[in-house]
This record gives C-alpha cells, structure tokens and sequence, in this order.
C-alpha cells in the first residue's frame, strides 16, 4: 500500500482552500484541481509499503508527535508552483510557520521513519498544499497563480499527526486515514 504521513488542516483552513480551489477551477477548468477535502500538509511521503510493516508505523511516530505541545501554528499564504513558468509541476499555496516547529516535526517524523527502515528525506522540507499536478501550462494557469502570489488565507492551528494511504483512481487520488496521533497524546493513545 502507498503511505505518507500528513498533517490534516482544521475545517476552516479546508473551507478556505475549497473555496480558492473552486476559484481556481472557474479561471483554468482544464487542470484537474484536487480535492479541496484532500487538502493535506505531507511530512513524509513513505511510497508503498508492505501491511505487515505499516502496522508499526504508528508508535514508530508517537514520539514525533509527542514534540509538539498541543498545537503547532502555522499561515497558509501565496500561491506558487515548482518546474517552470510556463510550464508548472506542480501549483501549491505555501505553509509558512511561525517558529522551527514544523521543521522540527517533518525532521522528526522522517528519524522515525528511517529508525524502521526507511529511507531519510535528502531533500529540504517546503511546506505546502498541493493544489494540482498540472499536466500542461497556459497562460491561464500562469495569471491565476501570478494574481494569488500573495493570497492569505489565515493563521490555522494544527493538533495533530496522521498516516494515510493514497489510493491512485483515475479521477484523482483517495486519501484513507489509517491513524491518527494527536500532538501531545501519551504513547498507545492513537485511533
């Protein structure tokens, strides 16, 4: 099974990238946008994964979420795209933070992962939601990202770690919840 650890955002930082979303999807209907409730703050991405061994992955993460104090806030602001003008792989709003929290946490999460074997990040954590894997660039896509480069969206709270499985369809992805560690919880209290 495909699996990465997120971070899921509180409803009103969902509803506010819906609504960015739907705006997005008004201007450049030709790219798929995703799903605003799949919106989601990836910490690490672990690739496919055998059941036997996501079966640890939890407790392996405990102590990950155990670093934070309860919440951890961050600002959801400016919409970007990685690859080139013209050409984007990628369109995301950034996440920025307001201390080293959430790198402390993505370092964290990815030494807990690599204690059960799998391979460490080489590459900088950059906070962001993805809002679309676009398949072709247009001029379209270059103004609308260009006129939300300094979209706000809010300061948001998040509480929580959580480890999902990705489910590849043809209309886009299905995200599955498959634990939920709460920042802060004592170890063995995951969902």
């Amino acid at each position: 099974m495909r699996l990465f650890v997120a971070a899921e955002l509180p409803r009103e930082a969902r509803d506010r990238v819906g609504a960015l979303l739907a705006d997005l999807a008004r201007e450049v209907p030709e790219v798929r946008w995703v799903k605003s409730g799949s919106v989601h703050l990836t910490l690490k991405f672990l690739g496919e994964v055998e059941p036997s061994r996501a079966a640890s992955l939890p407790a392996s993460l405990e102590a990950s979420a155990l670093a934070c104090a309860g919440r951890l806030p961050i600002r959801i602001r400016g919409v970007r795209a990685f690859g080139s003008r013209g050409s984007p792989s990628v369109v995301f709003i950034g996440v920025e933070e307001e201390s080293p929290a959430l790198a402390r946490l993505a370092a964290a999460v990815d030494a807990a992962a690599g204690a059960v074997g799998f391979a460490r990040e080489e590459r900088p954590f950059r906070p962001h939601l993805t809002l679309a894997r676009p398949k072709a660039g247009s001029r379209a896509l270059d103004r609308s990202i260009a006129a939300r480069a300094a979209t706000d969206l809010g300061r948001f709270e998040i509480r929580a770690l959580a480890l999902f499985r990705s489910l590849l369809h043809p209309d886009g992805a299905e995200y599955v919840r498959l634990a939920e560690i709460p920042f802060g919880a004592a170890p063995g209290e995951t969902s």
